[in-house]
């Protein structure tokens, strides 16, 4: 797996925004240390970083491009799995299950 930014979500992009924090190897030690999970056919990977939910969408094969997300928007299979192993806390784990 590779990370390869999109410039549709960097500033002036027309998609969700990455903060100007999430540089290239944050990105690459998300998409790494991230939960896969196949939605609607597309390989997923999710993850979180101080506190915000992240999707990282495979769009050519081995090389995915990240944005944030809503809480709501991580399946529930995934925000259990976060909390197993423990990169969110049970109060996390609530409030992304309702953030909208």
């Amino acid at each position: 797996m590779k990370y390869e930014g999109s410039p549709k979500h960097k500033s002036g992009g027309s998609g969700s925004i990455c903060p100007p924090t999430i540089n290239q190897g944050l990105a690459q030690r998300l998409l790494e240390g991230g939960i896969k999970h196949s939605k609607s056919g597309k390989r997923v990977v999710y993850n979180i970083h101080e506190g915000q939910a992240y999707a990282a969408r495979e769009h050519r094969r081995g090389f995915y491009h990240g944005y944030p997300i809503k809480g709501i928007e991580l399946p529930a299979k995934v925000l259990r799995k976060l909390k197993k192993r423990r990169k969110i806390t049970t109060a996390e784990y609530n409030k992304l299950r309702k953030e909208s």
